[in-house]
């Protein structure tokens, strides 16, 4: 089975919509097979990205051609990537306005419920992968979930709010919590555990994707290498509702017809929002509650 590793590229801070480089917030995760955390462990450590002069391990700080030669092995390993791609001016706008309002005074408002949606995808994961299989549901019980270190995390509240959505889900998409190996999510430093670096370069890659940034030519190669990990629908080979949730739409996230077709393999707009629209009716008439 899989260990989870989660980490976020953006901040969780919604008033900071208005400006184009922090109006996204995408928290990744990538599941390693348990038996090849260590081997991937020792050769992340070996690897040219814990080389970073004292800068804080992340990809904003690494060289271009590192990033893309670690992209590049990873395309190689059995990694499953997940991601909620949030556009926090869209939430806003046309979220549930009491989330939205409490997100703008409470940011660990907005964090714990990009956190469940980004969950809701792994759990799902999970339950296909161990259909039917009941030794891999056993082998499940023994998986950790591990996220990089956040000072606007609480990690008590958090694992105490995912929890009740797992026990007492309340529609059919917050039931995929269900899959869920366990619901304790424990924190680390890269440092302490490499495999969070997985995690890392893809919510990069995707960010600066969204964002067009200084270093735009190197992102369409992240994710054309990542891409291939990415959970997807074996029909058709789209995103949309496997590996990825976008928050509110994919039309809202992604702005240009270049980044639809990168992230719904070019899928035609119409079923795009036929799965949308789907996935919406699961949500319907979720209480209050759900968000406290």
């Amino acid at each position: 089975m899989f260990n989870i590793f989660i980490d976020e590229s953006g901040t969780y801070k919604v008033d900071t919509a208005a400006k184009r480089e922090t109006n996204y917030l995408v928290l990744s995760a990538a599941a390693v097979p348990l038996v090849d955390c260590e081997r991937l462990r020792s050769k992340l450590r070996e690897s040219a990205i814990f080389k970073t002069n004292g800068k804080p391990l992340h990809s904003k700080n690494i060289k271009t051609r590192t990033l893309l030669d670690v992209a590049e092995f990873i395309a190689s390993e059995d990694i499953y990537f997940f991601a909620a791609v949030s556009c926090k001016a869209s939430v806003l706008d046309q979220g549930p306005k009491t989330w939205a309002e409490r997100s703008r005074s409470d940011h660990f408002e907005y964090a714990k419920t990009i956190h469940r949606m980004l969950l809701e995808r792994v759990g799902a994961f999970f339950t296909e992968m161990t259909w039917n299989d009941r030794d891999a549901r056993l082998k499940m019980a023994s998986a950790e979930i591990t996220a990089e270190q956040h000072s606007e995390i609480d990690m008590v509240k958090l694992n105490e709010y995912i929890s009740k959505c797992r026990k007492k889900p309340l529609n059919q998409k917050v039931g995929q919590l269900k899959g869920l190996p366990c619901c304790e999510i424990k924190q680390k430093s890269k440092e302490d555990e490499p495999l969070l670096f997985l995690a890392d370069i893809f919510a990069y890659g995707v960010g600066q994707t969204l964002i067009d940034g200084e270093r735009r030519f190197i992102e369409s190669d992240l994710i054309r290498y990542l891409g291939e990990r990415i959970w997807h629908n074996d029909d058709d080979g789209s995103f949309l509702d496997r590996g990825m949730r976008f928050i509110p739409s994919a039309r809202e996230v992604c702005k240009s017809r270049r980044l639809l077709h990168l992230y719904t393999r070019s899928l035609p707009l119409e079923i795009c929002d036929a799965r949308q629209e789907k996935s919406r009716r699961q949500e319907q008439d979720v209480p209050s509650e759900i968000l406290e």
